[in-house]
């Protein structure tokens, strides 16, 4: 028996994506094919999670909002660090981490290293994705979201 198909239990299948940066939302959008196609290979079809969806925002404000009106069905959300001119990512994140402890959150970092222990704790980041990201890291964000989600029910 699988978990997914178990009564009770249910997860969402959107990810949620804010980046400041024109090119980094292009490379992301491209990259939706692999959120459709993602799939868990040891299950069997019919235990095969649903295919995600990937929705990609400009500006943290929006997300935050849809968010808002869509929670139960965002499976998880990411915040780039950096957002010149607007609400940084650690801001983002921990408005989320207040208003919804239960939704996993990512950060989204060129500079991670530079991150220090406590913005990653004030922000309640459940996982860190360093820039530049390639297409197997992409593909894992989902999975890894469902993990988190089923740990905190």
């Amino acid at each position: 028996m699988c978990a997914e198909k178990s009564p009770g239990i249910t997860l969402p299948d959107t990810i949620v994506v804010v980046d400041d940066e024109v090119e980094q939302r292009q490379i992301l959008e491209q990259s939706r094919p692999l959120f459709y196609r993602s799939r868990v290979n040891n299950l069997s079809p019919d235990c095969q999670p649903a295919l995600l969806k990937l929705i990609v925002f400009d500006n943290p404000e929006k997300m935050l909002d849809f968010i808002d009106k869509y929670l139960p069905e965002i499976l998880g959300a990411c915040s780039d660090k950096t957002m010149p001119g607007m609400m940084d990512g650690i801001e983002c994140l921990k408005r989320l981490k207040t208003k919804y402890p239960q939704l996993p959150r990512m950060m989204i970092s060129a500079s991670v290293n530079e991150l220090r222990r406590s913005e990653i704790e004030e922000s309640g980041v459940h996982l860190l994705l360093p820039k530049p990201y390639n297409d197997i890291d992409l593909t894992l964000i989902g999975p890894a979201f469902r993990l988190i989600k089923l740990h905190k029910k």
